[in-house]
């Protein structure tokens, strides 16, 4: 759907910035550089926003935040251009050439920014590993990294242990795992590299340190 809804959102601006040179022409009128300039930022960010769609695809990212937002603010951003747009066919009363054409783009932009937005509000589970096991037995994945941006931002990735916890006691077996970030297996790693490196580049060593002067 996401991918889909933004290859749409490309043939529109594709197809306004059409309308503009037509009509432009049509009318023997001149085109400003300024009448161009904002539908060709907004295809811009539509293609950045499906290469970024098909990455997370291929990567298995579940949950995009910064998809989340571009789209809720792009959705915001359209509603002004879409009571404008709604309001100037009301009173062109198919007296121009392309009514059909004007119809259709602005049916079509805020609607599908829309449906952009509702379906970043969900996370996306793949038919790939791990996702088939994680639809199996949620119980053996950690809940947050999973979580969709609007649970994350209301806690509400927090409801299934809330609700299971209510109904009976909690125990160590009977809590989800913790998500890798918090990991001690991986942070000890971290922490190895990032000490090895720093100690290599200046030459300073754990005996070194217990020596050196306290009040230095």
């Amino acid at each position: 759907i996401k991918l889909v809804s933004s290859l749409l959102l490309i043939t529109n601006c594709v197809g306004e910035l059409y309308l503009r040179i037509i009509e432009a022409r049509d009318l023997d009128s001149t085109l400003y550089g300024s009448e161009i300039f904002g539908p060709v930022c907004l295809l811009l960010s539509f293609i950045t926003a499906s290469i970024m769609i098909a990455v997370d695809k291929l990567k298995l990212v579940h949950s995009s935040p910064v998809l989340f937002t571009f789209w809720l603010l792009h959705f915001i951003a359209s509603i002004p251009t879409f009571k404008y747009q709604i309001g100037y066919l009301m009173n062109a009363r198919q007296s121009t050439d392309y009514f059909a054409f004007h119809v259709y783009l602005a049916a079509t932009f805020s609607p599908l920014l829309f449906i952009q937005f509702m379906a970043s509000c969900w996370a996306d589970h793949h038919d790939g590993t791990p996702n088939e096991k994680y639809l199996e037995d949620k119980g053996k994945f950690p809940l947050e990294p999973r979580a969709s941006p609007m649970s994350i931002l209301f806690f509400s990735w927090l409801d299934t242990l809330i609700w299971k916890g209510f109904r009976e006691p909690l125990t160590q077996d009977k809590l989800p795992p913790t998500p890798e970030s918090l990991n001690v297996h991986k942070n000890i790693g971290c922490l190895t590299k990032e000490w090895v490196n720093r100690t290599n580049a200046k030459g300073v060593t754990f005996k070194t340190d217990l020596r050196r002067d306290p009040e230095n």
